[in-house]
């Protein structure tokens, strides 16, 4: 995940991020999302590509998050992620399956 640059006038350019090396990377295959922490997990909200939706969401979800005990939650966070970034299970990948007879979900994980 990168963080999006940013133009003069502080809108975001689209579907640019800074690099590893600090240069802007352009990547037409990025999205945003939005993500921030509640009861100490970590959330991610995917925006899609336009930006001007992305920073929409941002706000609204700053304003959602207000609402709550601030305790609980932090405010978000706008990233651009890259889908390289990203693993999909394989299509091959079997789930563990109880013993037979089994009606408890977690003697497959023994």
């Amino acid at each position: 995940m990168g963080r999006p640059v940013t133009k003069a006038n502080g809108r975001i350019k689209p579907l640019t991020v800074l690099g590893a090396n600090g240069k802007e990377e352009y990547h037409p295959e990025a999205r945003y999302k939005l993500s921030w922490y509640e009861s100490g997990k970590k959330r991610f909200e995917d925006v899609g590509q336009d930006t001007d939706v992305a920073v929409a969401s941002l706000q609204r979800k700053e304003t959602a998050l207000a609402s709550f005990n601030l305790s609980a939650f932090t405010v978000p966070l706008l990233r651009a992620c890259l889908p390289s970034e990203f693993s999909v299970p394989s299509k091959s990948a079997r789930p563990a399956i109880p013993e037979d007879g089994s009606t408890n979900p977690e003697a497959a994980l023994r």
